[in-house]
This record gives structure tokens, sequence and C-alpha cells, in this order.
């Protein structure tokens, strides 16, 4: 029959269950190894008899008359005789034996751990332990609700005619002679636009208020490097350009909005605008994305991407760090929920590194941090639309020294801004580049000066725009894009920012910032 149970009885059934289906589960590993290892001592006792094996199954009319006398002869039982005459004849091997006595062995430790545990509670409570704790960390997540704050909703009746003092509190009881007369205090809300007082047969009741919703407002959304998110009402409050960190999206949304994430671990996940944080300050630095996302709160995944996609935007490249890349329709983003969605099957050692918007665009280039760039055409045959459960194409072979750096969709007109590390940088032409198939090892287009020196980064360069760059020493430095000079694939080009020892760029703004 149903029994309610208080949560420590409904845990301590549990534990029961568990303990009983372990024995069980032990149980019959137990009489499968006894069995396996039956037939394994009847085997090694045919090769150690071998030749009389063999003298008895030549001179054996039928398989019958020859199980009959290994039964009696070799003292073995019926599947072991089974076994032995269903042996094949690799078996007679010495490698083979060998291998047979290997099993053997195992077969009779693992016969000992299931008595043991069959036979000592204490050790099978272990182990139960140790089952329990692999089922949480393959199957626990984390909470998936969010509480936030809201506005207490009070309860308000229409003063009646004939009482005509507006600010004072009323005083309103219950009039059925049933029920325990409970003073409740009329308060004035202004928010309040509509009031409504229902009654009933046996009392007066007060009903819930009716409240105008709030127009959608718009906001700025601010993303930085280090992955914090914010919304922004005023300009004012926009992050400072002396601040550690550095904005690397700006986009103007409605609060109503939702925003596409997409972390390094390949999965995409909805954030709605109204439930990231508003700062009044600059120096304020909001929240981190991950921390709106339940099941990458605890998680050391990145955000790549975190946009609403652009109207001119048809599809996203994925590329991950060992050069595998995906074209992805805009569409596979369409109903995601808040247990994400996986957009590319990464392999266990791989992860996502980079996720790019494609507008029109008929060409991609992918840059490593040697200063190796690959200029790939955007078709069927190089990188075909792929649904969400493919893991992509291999686009090129990154080296153990190396690491990809950007992936950006050009056009033959444009130019490429590149940086070093070490504040060295270059214009160079996309049409410099020759255009290769995917796997190749693509374009040399940088000679560093230093061997600690590496390519930074690298973007479509625009004409009047200015670059805002942080480095390793919290220092945030202002490049214009005309001083940078267009060079061709030799050299590293110009020293365009002045850096102090020890200094080194490790980022930069991609966006310009919204007038």
């Amino acid at each position: 029959l149903p029994k309610q149970l208080t949560l420590r009885q409904l845990l301590e059934e549990f534990l029961k269950f568990r303990e009983e289906t372990l024995t069980r589960q032990y149980s019959s590993d137990l009489e499968h190894c006894e069995q396996r290892a039956h037939i394994l001592i009847g085997l090694l006792t045919a090769l150690e008899n071998l030749d009389e094996t063999i003298d008895i199954l030549r001179h054996a009319p039928d398989g019958t008359t020859a199980k009959g006398q290994m039964l009696e002869q070799l003292q073995l039982s019926e599947a072991q005789a089974d076994a032995i005459l269903a042996m094949p004849m690799r078996r007679l091997t010495g490698l083979e034996q060998q291998n047979l006595a290997n099993e053997a062995e195992e077969q009779a430790t693992k016969i000992a751990s299931f008595q043991k545990l069959l036979q000592d509670r204490k050790e099978l409570l272990k182990s139960m332990k140790k089952d329990l704790r692999a089922l949480r960390k393959k199957f626990a997540d984390p909470r998936r609700t969010k509480i936030v704050d809201a506005k207490p909703i009070l309860p308000y009746v229409e003063k009646p005619p004939s009482n005509p003092r507006p600010s004072a509190p009323e005083i309103i009881r219950s009039t059925d002679p049933d029920d325990t007369p409970m003073p409740s205090v009329v308060a004035e809300v202004p928010e309040i636009a509509a009031v409504k007082t229902a009654r009933s047969p046996r009392s007066q009741q007060i009903s819930l208020l009716s409240i105008e919703p709030t127009p959608p407002q718009l906001v700025e959304i601010e993303f930085t490097q280090q992955g914090y998110i914010r919304a922004v009402t005023r300009p004012e409050n926009r992050l400072e350009s002396n601040n550690s960190d550095v904005v690397i999206s700006r986009q103007s949304l409605m609060n109503d909005q939702e925003l596409v994430v997409v972390s390094s671990g390949g999965k995409a996940y909805p954030i709605k605008v109204q439930n990231i944080p508003t700062i009044f300050q600059s120096s304020e630095v909001g929240t981190l994305t991950t921390s709106l996302i339940p099941s990458l709160a605890k998680s050391d995944e990145q955000i790549l991407y975190l946009s609403q996609p652009a109207e001119n935007t048809s599809a996203l490249i994925l590329l991950t760090a060992q050069g595998r890349v995906k074209r992805l329709l805009i569409e596979e983003l369409a109903g995601l929920t808040n247990r994400g969605s996986a957009l590319i099957k990464l392999r266990e050692d791989d992860r996502l590194v980079f996720v790019t918007p494609l507008p029109d665009a008929k060409e991609l280039v992918i840059g490593t941090s040697i200063g190796r760039l690959l200029r790939l055409a955007i078709n069927a045959d190089q990188l075909p639309i792929q649904g969400r459960p493919s893991p992509g194409v291999q686009g090129l072979r990154v080296g153990s020294k190396e690491q990809l750096v950007g992936c950006v969709p050009v056009k033959m007109s444009d130019n490429l801004l590149l940086l070093t590390s070490q504040g060295y940088g270059k214009q160079l032409p996309v049409s410099a580049l020759r255009l290769v198939p995917t796997g190749n090892i693509g374009n040399q287009v940088l000679q560093f000066s230093s061997q600690e020196d590496q390519l930074m980064g690298m973007l479509v360069a625009k004409a009047g725009s200015e670059l805002k760059v942080m480095t390793n020493q919290n220092r945030m430095l202002a490049l214009s894009i005309d001083q940078v000079p267009i060079v061709g694939k030799e050299g590293i080009g110009e020293q365009v920012l002045e850096l102090a020892t020890a200094e080194e760029l490790v980022g930069w703004q991609f966006q310009p910032e919204l007038d």
C-alpha cells in the first residue's frame, strides 16, 4: 500500500533497494565468472594432456564417443568437453595457451573480488558509495531554474464611498460569521492601473491587482574579453578604456529579446536580455556570462559567441582547436532550450575556439600563431553546409607549437590587419594569399624578429577606424588602422605600438564602439 515517508525514510528505502540491487548484480557476475573459469580449466586441462586429447579425437568414430572418452579419461564435465570439441586448432599455439592461462588468472581474481563483496557488507557498502559517486559525476547537473528579485504585488481594494479618508489606512474584516476576523491594511500603491473587488456568498475576498506591463526598453549589451556581460542604458556607463578588461562585442537590443550564446564545449544556449544585470556606473563589471546559464555555472567552458543573429547572417563558421571547420545554417539556432543544443560533434580532446557569423563573404581566412594563413573558398566542395550532429571537415593541421588565433570571412578587396604580441603589425591584402584547399599548409606571411614573438590576432582592416588593444600589464592602447602599413607576405611589418619590457599584447576590441 502507498505510504507517506519522511525524507530520511525515503533515502533509507532507496539505499536498501540499491544494496539489494548490487547484491543481485554481483551474484550474477560471480556466477558468470565461475562458469567461464570452469570452461577455461577444461581447455587448459586438454592442452596439458594434448597427446591424449588428440589420440581420443583421432580414434573416436564420432563426437559423442569422443566426448564420453574425455569425461572418463580426463575427468572433465560435459560443458568442458563440449568446449574442447568446439575449440579451433589455433588455440593449440603457445601464444593462445598463454592467453587462456592469463584469462583464467583474471577470472580467478574477479571471483575472489565478488565473493568478498557478497560476504562482507562493509565492502559492499564501499562499492555502493563508489557507484553512487560515479552516477553523480555522470548525471548530476546544476539547478536550471533561477530565482530573480521581483517586486511584491500588494493586495488592494477599492475604498467604499462612505469612507472619504484617502490617505488613512483602512481595516477590512471578513463578514463571514464562521471566519476568524483578520485585519488587513490597505495602502496607496501608485503603480496600480485597475482595481477589482470580488464578492462571494460567504465573504468579501480581495482579488489580485491588474498591473500594466512595462513597455520594452532599448539597452546596450556589452560582452568583454574576460567573459563578463552587462546591460547599459546610458552611454556614459560604458566600459572605461583604462579598465583591465576590454569589450569585444557591443550591440543594441530590446530587453524583451533573446541572445544566442555558444560555448567552447560546442553547445548553444539562449539568454533573455531581461536577465542580464543592468549597470549604472562605468566601474561595474557586470556578471560572468556563464553564471546566467545553469548548466555552465560550474564549468570551465568559455563563451565564444554572444549575439542575436543579424538579418544578413546566413550561417556560422565553427572552428575547433584541432583545425576542424564547419558551416552551419543560422536556422539551426532556432528553438534553443536552457539545456543547450550541440552545434558540432567534438572529439574528447578537442574544443571550439572560434564562432564566426558568415554574411555574404565567399572566402574564409584562418590564422595560426606562427604566422600561417589559409585562404579557403566557402562552397559546397570545401566547406559544405552540415547539420548539428556532424564534426565538420579537417580544415588544417595544427602543429604542436602553434595555436589558432583568427577566423574571418573576407572578400577579395579586403585587407587583413595582423598584430603580433610584441606590437608589430601590418595590413596584408587578401589577394596576396593563395586560395588553397582544406588540409593545405597555407601561406607563411610573417617572419618574426624574435623567437618569443607570435601572431596575436587578425581582423578585416576598416579604413578610418581605431582599435583598442589591451596588454598583459592592464594598459589599454589606441591604434589607428590607417597608421598600419600595407605590406606583402614578406617581413613582419612595423612596430606600431610601443611596449615596455616584458609587456605583450593579449587582446583587442573587435567591434567599434557605438555613437
